[in-house]
């Protein structure tokens, strides 16, 4: 039993993501470059979806449930990426104000970009291969205008 539960865990991670048919405007508002599309993807419990160029990058975004302080924790609810990665495995981490929203951001040593916006409950994720991606997903990315407030 235990191994087939494994097995079935095991196809199910590995399946691609079922992207949900649609024209869902980008969350927050992003502004996309040319040349990219929105995919809202099936999440379990979390929003997620993925901002797409065919030849260039993939940016995952998940939208999790912020937790009041002190309050429970469940699944998807918000973690803070960026600011949670062990120090020793980022190149650099930054925080900052855009627009009265904080963000937190991190290049991790695999070359990974993180952003999170914590009030809103947002994690932004890339692989960066040249330059220029870092700057097409900050582009993007720092477009977002937040969403609205949770209950």
């Amino acid at each position: 039993m235990l191994m087939s539960f494994l097995l079935l865990s095991a196809f199910v991670l590995s399946a691609a993501p079922m992207v949900i048919p649609g024209d869902a405007p980008a969350p927050g508002g992003i502004k996309l470059l040319p040349g990219y599309i929105h995919e809202r993807l099936q999440g379990f419990d979390s929003v997620v979806g993925r901002l797409v160029h065919k030849d260039r990058l993939t940016i995952q975004y998940e939208i999790g449930h912020v937790p009041k302080p002190g309050g429970p924790v469940f699944g998807g609810s918000f973690s803070d990426y960026a600011k949670r990665t062990p120090e020793p495995d980022r190149l650099w981490y930054k925080e900052q104000t855009i627009g009265g929203r904080e963000i937190h951001m991190a290049l991790l040593k695999t070359k990974t970009l993180l952003v999170s916006y914590p009030a809103s409950g947002v994690n932004f994720s890339t692989a960066i291969k040249m330059e220029e991606d870092l700057a097409e997903a900050l582009l993007m990315i720092l477009s977002f205008q937040g969403l609205p407030a949770q209950r």
